[in-house]
């Protein structure tokens, strides 16, 4: 490269230094603005368009106040309140009737009315289906589920709806597809759900009352469903899909949360048509790499989305917030840690994006109903969408995106060839070159050194990352869990490592073979391995149907059009047959010189022969010395040493070729890069170094523990676990502080709730869910909590033969949740009061294990009944009558059980050839409610004494799992 007068974008290292670290300032900056400020709300809080955000955040404070789970009393107080909030936004607005419909949806008996509003306060609804999440593990026993309903769904007439109750319908016709949004109102046991789901939940009511105020109906009929139960299975959004209303609804918009605060993310979507609708959000945020997440299972967690998408058959939208995760379910999701501005955020890309779906007069997502309701009949394109800053908005078909992998593919390399092919015929092919021959020339060749740099990238790329990712190993042994209180120090601790490793490396290499050539290899072999990386991203593309690799094809684009700069940097050079000749005729020009001076020297002073000898060696010594870069290349006796180089090229500046015109390379670059353009790395800078940290900076924390309390409701005895990671000695040092732990063995194991997580269990503080019976009444535990779930079972019998079939009655007190687990699955199941429907699985082919119940009424009774397979379940041999009722409710009732099971041996004829064959279980009900301080005391001990960095979250649906035994 030339080193002429000073150039504030020439290619040395102040101009490099500087501007290289003021454009990754500035990009950093920008993209930690956008992941950490929230843009502000308008001053006017009270008037915005109809939205008035005041009023949400008032709402928000009462959502938010207590822990609200489907299996606790202040999760009906919330639903009481969120009716009377509807329908004081409804007759707010003037001019709005409505009429609320609570009759039984079973029954098909609707109110007909005619208002822009209908408010279905859902108490019917119940469903029996497989579990969610279940369906996606094949060869494994499932979960079977019963679930009933406390939906609110509030329905929007549009325009183009007509005055008609049309969902009151079995027609199969062509329709204007409706639109539905969502959000769940309750929360976990342990948190408060500000964020999860309360700021959707506020959204949805303003976003009933912008629709319903005069100048703002929608022409397509719009659906505000407020379910209830996302958090066990996505039960809510699976009973919504039994009401009428979910067969008509084609698109959808998701409101969730799984953080506390922060900006609202595009989670994913369904297809590219509905993405676009989403374009209108002032202030976008998200990228398809999270959608694809999802459907590779990096991303654990579900929403109702899954259910909207693969149960109705819609095509929409999941728009969550989702840091910090930390606070995530725990009782850390409270209204201090989010903002006004964060529900500003989710109104301003919900209404927009709910306008542009329900404003749609296209026939794009008009489609016919099927006669089992399961799916409309068409599906969008698969779709690729980013943001920019969160400014610009990004939205395009995965085949367009695949198009454009190949052309960049087949064509990129074409270009480099042909440029290639271009410099050779001109004779300027220095790269790769080692030596130029002269025919002319006495001299057999001019080494060029155009291999020189060739090795240095992969050893600038592979030591420093070898060294950070030692450095990373170390982290993990010493402090791994740094990364949760100081993210960026981490970040920041690796980014410094590798910088200052390559940089050394980089020092070395230049100090030992300077090379007027490394952007340009470097920009070959980042274009060779980014090649690689495309043709796997466009296999994927093809495939798998993901296009979270978008940046790869924008990345390998920018390293393309910055390799082409460097071989476009060639043509500057001169011939190189020009450069060797003038090479040869300096260096005759040099040599006659110098032997004239010798002649001269011996006129002067005649020397003896010895003198004469000793004279022209040293002379030779001397000129080779002095002529290193220009002797050298003509003699082919170069010898470049690391003590000698910096010598050497110190020499070579003030060779006869350099010193023409003024010319100079940079620090013993090779001598014919002297007319190399010095502000092309520039141009190739900010085309290559924003692409990775804009694109990849889109792909955007506390330690958490998960508690749960287990009581033998037959013996009394209490165990407290607490869930978390398995390197000491974090979990067990957050224990040791709890004062109920004082005393006994902790016992620590893998855990079977969550994968990679450890269990350590110790005897805990009784729980008081049941104020008429607490457990320091004095009475012994085995009566004390013995009211506190209740079963019986039967053994069904036909014509005197005994089934493989039983019923068995449960009933937990005060509590709305219980489940049956087995020891062996089961092939069959129902609950009285369910539904059945085709859109459900309820049993896979390998069974069931546990079949979890929930109820709307409190104390309920629950009847199920339920069949076995003979070759999953241990032989029944005789154990009493064929007909008879167990209870566990005592203690003598399993006494009796087994005394007859020790007798069996000899009645064993009498069931022999019969294939009756018995099931063994436990029954258990789960209370989920801690508002009120002293009911599960372990959980308020923890929250008292456990260390600032450890957050509680749930384990399972129940903090208190309360379990008796049965066999059949």
């Amino acid at each position: 490269m030339t080193k002429r007068s000073w150039n504030p974008i020439a290619f040395t290292p102040l101009p490099v230094t500087i501007i290289s670290s003021l454009v990754y300032v500035a990009l950093i900056t920008a993209l930690l603005v956008v992941h950490h400020i929230i843009p502000s709300a308008p001053n006017n809080l009270a008037s915005i368009n109809g939205i008035n955000l005041t009023e949400a955040w008032q709402d928000l404070q009462t959502i938010s106040m207590t822990f609200h789970p489907y299996n606790s009393h202040h999760n009906d107080k919330i639903r009481d309140w969120l009716l009377q909030r509807i329908e004081s936004i409804l007759e707010a607005n003037k001019g709005v009737d409505y009429t609320q419909d609570t009759r039984p949806i079973l029954q098909q008996t609707f109110y007909k009315s005619h208002d822009p509003a209908i408010i279905f306060s859902d108490m019917t609804s119940n469903f029996t289906a497989l579990g969610w999440g279940n369906l996606n593990q094949p060869g494994r026993p499932g979960i079977g589920v019963y679930f009933e309903g406390t939906n609110i769904i509030v329905y929007i007439r549009g325009s183009e709806d007509g005055d008609e109750d049309w969902w009151d319908t079995d027609h199969i016709t062509p329709e204007r597809g409706r639109v539905l949004i969502n959000a769940h109102y309750d929360s976990v046991s342990t948190g408060y759900g500000a964020t999860d789901d309360g700021v959707g939940v506020v959204s949805i009511l303003q976003l009933i009352k912008y629709f319903t105020m005069p100048g703002h109906k929608p022409k397509r009929g719009l659906v505000a469903l407020l379910n209830n139960g996302e958090e066990d299975f996505l039960n809510g959004a699976q009973a919504f899909s039994q009401h009428p209303l979910s067969k008509h609804v084609r698109t959808f918009l998701n409101l969730e949360g799984a953080g506390a605060g922060g900006r609202a993310t595009l989670f994913r979507s369904t297809d590219t048509e509905v993405t676009r609708a989403y374009q209108r959000s002032k202030h976008p945020f998200g990228s398809v790499i999270s959608g694809d997440a999802f459907a590779k299972g990096i991303i654990k967690s579900e929403t109702d989305y899954v259910i909207f998408k693969n149960i109705l058959g819609a095509r929409g939208l999941d728009i969550a917030f989702m840091e910090p995760r930390a606070r995530y379910h725990t009782n850390q999701d409270d209204a201090r840690h989010t903002s006004i501005d964060s529900i500003w955020h989710m109104l301003s890309a919900s209404l927009p994006t709910v306008q542009a779906l329900t404003s749609d007069r296209s026939d794009e997502f008009d489609t016919k109903r099927t006669p089992d309701d399961i799916a409309p009949s068409t599906r969008g394109s698969h779709a690729v969408w980013f943001d920019l800053f969160g400014s610009v908005f990004v939205c395009f078909q995965l085949r367009t995106l695949f198009a454009l992998s190949i052309t960049l593919l087949v064509v990129t390399p074409l270009v480099i060839t042909a440029i290639s092919v271009i410099l050779r015929f001109s004779d300027k092919d220095y790269l790769f070159s080692s030596t130029q021959t002269l025919i002319s020339s006495d001299a057999a060749s001019v080494p060029l050194y155009g291999w020189r740099g060739f090795f240095r990238y992969p050893l600038i790329v592979v030591l420093p990352s070898a060294a950070t990712l030692g450095l990373a190993y170390l982290l993990t042994k010493i402090n791994p869990f740094i990364i949760y209180s100081s993210p960026y120090s981490v970040w920041s601790m690796m980014l410094s490592a590798w910088v200052f490793i390559a940089w050394f490396v980089s020092c070395i290499a230049d100090f030992w073979r300077p090379s007027a050539f490394h952007r340009a290899y470097s920009f070959l072999w980042l274009f060779v391995l980014s090649w690689i990386v495309l043709v796997a991203d466009a296999v994927t593309e093809q495939r798998e149907k993901l296009g979270g690799g978008y940046f790869l094809v924008f990345y390998f684009a920018a390293v393309s059009l910055a390799t082409f700069i460097s071989f476009l940097e060639l043509f500057g050079l001169s011939r190189k047959t020009e450069f060797a000749e003038e090479l040869v005729d300096l260096a005759q020009e040099q040599s006659s010189t110098q032997r004239a001076g010798s002649d001269s020297s011996e006129h002067a002073s005649p020397p003896s022969t010895e003198g004469h000898l000793q004279d022209a060696t040293e002379t030779d010594t001397q000129a080779e010395d002095e002529v290193a870069e220009t002797t050298s290349l003509l003699q082919n006796t170069h010898r470049t040493t690391f003590a000698r180089y910096r010598h050497q090229a110190s020499h070579s500046t003030e060779s006869p070729f350099l010193e023409k015109q003024g010319r100079k390379v940079y620090t013993g670059e090779q001598a014919w890069s002297w007319s190399l353009p010095t502000w092309t790395w520039f141009l190739q800078f900010l085309i290559v170094a924003p692409v990775p940290v804009i694109l990849t900076g889109q792909v955007g924390l506390l330690l958490k523990a998960y508690f749960v309390q287990r009581l033998d409701l037959d013996t009394g005895n209490t165990t407290t676990s607490l869930i978390g990671i398995k390197q000491p000695p974090f979990l067990l040092d957050a224990i040791s502080v709890l004062p109920s732990s004082n005393g006994h063995e902790v016992n620590c194991e893998d855990s079977t709730r969550r994968h990679g997580l450890q269990e350590c269990s110790w005897p805990g503080i009784a729980p008081k869910v049941d104020p008429a019976s607490p457990p320091d009444s004095g009475i012994p535990p085995r009566f004390g909590y013995k009211k506190w779930a209740e079963f019986n079972v039967t053994r069904v019998k036909k014509n005197l033969t005994v089934q493989n079939e039983a019923r068995i009655t449960i009933r937990g007190l005060n509590t709305r949740a219980c489940r049956l687990n087995f020891e062996s699955p089961i092939s069959d199941f129902r609950v009285a009061g369910s539904g059945d429907s085709d859109r459900f699985r309820r049993v896979p082919t390998e069974g069931i294990k546990e079949i979890r119940l929930w109820s709307r009424q409190w104390d309920n009774t629950w009847n199920v009944w339920m069949k076995w397979n003979i070759s999953e379940s241990r032989s029944k041999q005789g154990e009493g009558s064929s007909d008879r009722h167990l209870s566990a409710n005592s203690e003598d009732s399993r006494s009796r059980l087994r005394a007859k099971k020790a007798k069996a041996p000899e009645n064993k004829s009498r069931f022999e050839g019969r294939g009756a064959k018995g099931l063994d279980g436990k029954i258990v009900c789960l209370w989920s409610d801690a508002n009120q301080p002293g009911v599960i005391p372990a959980l308020d001990e923890m929250w008292k004494y456990l260390p600032v960095w450890v957050a509680v979250s749930k384990a399972g649906d129940g903090l208190v799992e309360g379990e008796k035994r049965f066999m059949i």
